[in-house]
């Protein structure tokens, strides 16, 4: 698909950055709850913070101060405030450390933070009964059940298409989503005709590579379309 005139030539999305209260909390809960990966950080910063590395995205966190204040946000969560999204995945769905890096990609271990003591929680999917993980959006709920922490649930209809989404805050309130989004197929608007030269063209939509498989599903499910009933 060739690139929209004017348009700039991006690639994908790299990586976000958030302006954190405390960084341990912060870097514990993407580390340890989300299963992000901490990487190396440029040393020639002057001002605290911690990268972090998984799900094909980087999260950048700071340590506020008095130039980078946090933003003060409701502690009630709200489905429609601004958030970040992640697709459920499991055990067997490439979500290890390798994966997350990248094929053949070397990054030296880095020491964890508070490595001498404090707290951490278990990573999402550990620790949950064998049975819960047959659906592991129900393995997240029941991870974050035992964990104590408060969150909402969510389904959206799109015909016969069901998505599931889990909110919940990170210890600033920022919001995270966790969903299976992926059943639902991403289809441009009024995109019909490309749809149907082939779904080598789908890979061609944003700048991120897309599978072939997620390809065949966007094509057939654009021909067949979907019902008008949305949202629960």
């Amino acid at each position: 698909m060739a690139l929209r005139q004017g348009a700039l030539p991006l690639k994908c999305l790299n990586h976000v950055s958030l302006v954190c209260k405390d960084l341990d909390k912060s870097v514990a809960f993407y580390r340890d709850l989300l299963g992000f990966e901490e990487v190396r950080r440029p040393q020639s910063f002057d001002f605290e913070g911690s990268w972090l590395f998984g799900c094909g995205v980087g999260i950048h966190l700071i340590r506020g101060d008095q130039s980078s204040q946090v933003v003060e946000r409701p502690s009630a969560i709200n489905p429609k405030a601004d958030h970040l999204s992640f697709q459920v995945g499991g055990r067997g769905d490439g979500v290890g450390r390798a994966s997350r890096l990248g094929s053949g990609v070397s990054v030296p271990r880095v020491p964890p933070r508070g490595a001498g003591g404090g707290t951490s929680v278990p990573s999402l999917l550990i620790g949950v009964p064998a049975a819960a993980q047959s659906d592991h959006l129900e393995a997240v709920v029941a991870l974050l059940e035992a964990l104590g922490m408060h969150y909402e649930r969510q389904r959206v209809r799109e015909g016969t298409i069901v998505v599931s989404q889990v909110f919940l805050h990170d210890p600033d309130h920022n919001m995270i989503e966790i969903c299976n989004c992926d059943c639902l197929p991403v289809v441009p608007l009024g995109a019909s005709p490309w749809l149907q030269r082939g779904p080598g063209h789908a890979a061609g939509l944003g700048g991120c590579a897309a599978t072939a498989s997620a390809a065949d599903r966007f094509c057939v499910d654009a021909r067949s379309g979907f019902g008008a009933d949305m949202g629960e």
